[in-house]
């Protein structure tokens, strides 16, 4: 999915001139390594309220709506399944998403309606992108679990596009897209366990 991603970006932002790779990527090429440090320390450290908030909302939802969405990432059983999801989850998805989402999608439209707009339209886009496949024993129940996955998604999508807009660097919103969903699978791990 990731190279996907890459391509697409490629394809038809790059490859149009509408945005050049340094644009997507913020200056990260020329940045010097403590900030790329601080950065990714930034973005880690900001995952946990944006955690927080998500479980609060997705608690809620689920109290109010009555229905659970199922996750997005795979529940691992075994040492070599964490080992797997967590770099499918933690390192590949961030990665490939965040060039996508807020290097790509997030600049182009912080050019044309502005940050603020930008980091709310970009939000609501990567919360409707990771419900597209949820499904369910019959439409209701499916569109119930896409509304609470998606709203519960929203909070995770807005840090992203705010911290990456405020740093004016992928990094941190790297860092925070991978602290968010590794934690996300070491506890889906461990209530398997």
């Amino acid at each position: 999915t990731g190279v996907i991603w890459l391509v697409l970006v490629g394809l038809t932002a790059v490859g149009t001139g509408a945005l050049r790779w340094a644009e997507i990527g913020a200056g990260l090429a020329g940045m010097p390594a403590a900030r790329i440090g601080a950065d990714i320390v930034l973005g880690a450290v900001a995952a946990l309220p944006v955690l927080l908030a998500t479980l609060i909302v997705t608690s809620v939802l689920v109290q109010l709506i009555g229905v659970a969405p199922e996750g997005s990432i795979a529940v691992p059983r075994d040492a070599i399944g964490i080992i797997l999801v967590l770099i499918a989850a933690a390192v590949v998805a961030p990665i490939g998403e965040e060039i996508f989402y807020r290097g790509f999608a997030t600049t182009a439209w912080a050019r044309g309606i502005g940050p603020t707009a930008a980091i709310v339209r970009g939000g609501l886009f990567f919360a409707l992108a990771h419900v597209l496949t949820i499904g369910g024993a019959d439409f209701g129940h499916a569109a119930q679990a896409a509304l609470v996955a998606f709203l519960a998604r929203i909070p995770v999508g807005l840090a992203l596009g705010w911290i990456f807009l405020r740093r004016g660097s992928l990094t941190a919103a790297i860092a925070l897209h991978a602290t968010f969903n590794a934690a996300l699978v070491l506890i889906a791990a461990g209530a398997a366990a």
